[in-house]
């Protein structure tokens, strides 16, 4: 996987491109870590994406309670779907309609993405 990040003015944006997998999952949770110390704002753009697993879901909802912990905020970029990412938080079981929540936990950072993406807000 590749991942490249570049300030902007609302933020830091990170581009994530190829296979986010297990075998990357280190790889996304340094840069994730890294920007966020630099970074009040992180934009993740997943539009590169060709594959995603279940451990980047993982690292992203990690990387989200890392950022509401020290005051930050982290959130995917809407603008640029990715249909890869989508399918992978429905069949991951991340997010179950409007009360998106897995157990006891809620995953904004992949609900909100997942709403706006899908429209389920406004169809479901």
């Amino acid at each position: 996987m590749e991942i490249k990040s570049k300030k902007e003015k609302a933020g830091t944006r990170i581009l994530f491109s190829g296979n986010a997998t297990i075998d990357s999952a280190a790889q996304t949770k340094e840069k994730l870590l890294a920007v966020l110390d630099k970074s009040r704002h992180v934009i993740i753009d997943i539009s590169g994406l060709e594959r995603v697993g279940i451990a980047f879901l993982q690292v992203l909802v990690a990387a989200e309670k890392s950022a509401l912990a020290a005051g930050k905020s982290i959130q995917l970029d809407t603008a640029r779907p990715s249909k890869v990412f989508t399918e992978a938080v429905a069949k991951s079981g991340f997010y179950h309609g409007r009360k998106k929540i897995v157990g006891d936990y809620s995953y904004p950072i992949i609900s909100a993405y997942y709403t706006v993406v899908t429209q389920e807000g406004e169809n479901g």
